[in-house]
């Protein structure tokens, strides 16, 4: 039985000697084939990177092909969110409204600084504008709130409770006036807003919807009744409102906009975290 046994043992060693050989190269080649998927993986990361890298640039340089017309000037307070298309049972163009964000780190005087729908106001006057009164400031970080009508029939303060505006055009009431000329009402299904310094310098403008005068192009997306238009609270003013502006489904006058401009593309995040998914379990099966 002793010799059956050895024998036995001898013939096992013979197959597994000659079997090893296989068993070498079918390791060789996992190994070759998991190097390689990662190899793949590492360029499908490079490449995302590149790509979200390339897509946040050319956010921020597209100021640089366009216009000086719409530029940014010294002193850069920005168009900051726009209410157009009021809630259903609240009234138009009674409850619209505009607001002003300083984001620079010093107080910035707006006075005879003009609010208009049209952007050839330092050449001629044919359509709505306001003006703001002498001694008007923004504070550094601070807003500045701009109602057709704060008090009529209560509704901004049903909209917007605690909120109280910085201006309005209601000569018969309490909140301070800008000075009025014209019709400045914003469209629901596209204008163009435009801020002019005293000196008839254009600031800031932004367009939405078909654009007003400024047509489609690079225009912020319509949205729905009762949003607002929002400019991401930490985008650089690249005067592509499709780039800087959000649908706000809770506007937020007088105060920070609830959303930033991501600095990871999002597709790019959900390769990187299959890849290292993929890698995990190829590492697990090989050893």
């Amino acid at each position: 039985m002793s010799g059956l046994r050895e024998d036995k043992g001898f013939v096992e060693n013979r197959i597994y000697k000659k079997k090893f050989p296989r068993y070498k190269m079918r390791n060789a080649f996992h190994g070759t084939k998991f190097a390689f998927i990662f190899v793949i993986i590492l360029v499908v990361i490079v490449l995302s990177s590149s790509w979200a890298y390339s897509s946040i640039t050319s956010q921020r340089n597209t100021r640089e092909n366009l216009s000086d017309n719409y530029d940014a000037t010294a002193n850069h307070v920005v168009i900051n969110e726009v209410y157009y298309d009021v809630k259903s049972g609240y009234s138009e163009p009674q409850c619209e409204w505009i607001e002003l964000y300083n984001p620079t780190s010093s107080e910035v005087n707006i006075s005879g600084w003009i609010l208009t729908d049209n952007p050839y106001f330092n050449t001629t006057r044919y359509e709505g504008y306001w003006v703001f009164p002498s001694g008007t400031k923004i504070a550094a970080g601070g807003y500045i709130l701009i109602v057709h009508d704060a008090t009529y029939k209560g509704q901004f303060s049903e909209l917007f409770p605690g909120v109280t505006p910085d201006f309005d055009t209601n000569t018969s009431n309490s909140i301070p006036d800008v000075s009025i000329e014209g019709n400045l009402q914003m469209a629901n299904t596209g204008d163009d807003i435009h801020l002019f310094d005293s000196s008839k310098n254009e600031i800031d403008v932004m367009w939405y919807g078909n654009g007003g005068d400024m047509g489609s192009t690079n225009a912020a997306k319509d949205v729905s009744e009762g949003h607002s238009l929002a400019r991401y609270y930490n985008a650089e003013d690249t005067d592509n409102p499709s780039h800087n502006f959000y649908d706000e489904s809770s506007p937020t006058p007088r105060a920070q906009n609830t959303q930033s401009i991501p600095e990871l593309n999002a597709f790019f995040i959900l390769v990187v975290a299959a890849s290292i998914v993929v890698i995990v379990r190829l590492f697990k099966k090989k050893h």
